[in-house]
């Protein structure tokens, strides 16, 4: 069954996986990617390398 469901402060986030491990639900989400600054340079991107 597909549902759509909606967590407060997690309106964008997408679910890419669900599973039960050990009888505990576990739920494996991706965040929009955001421009931010580069911790090395300092310049402006929206690479991750993480």
């Amino acid at each position: 069954m597909y549902f759509n469901m909606n967590l407060p402060g997690l309106e964008n986030i997408m679910v890419t996986k669900m599973e039960v491990v050990e009888g505990t639900f576990h739920l494996h989400v991706e965040l929009p990617v955001k421009r931010h600054r580069c911790p090395a340079c300092g310049e402006r991107t929206g690479s991750i390398h993480d």
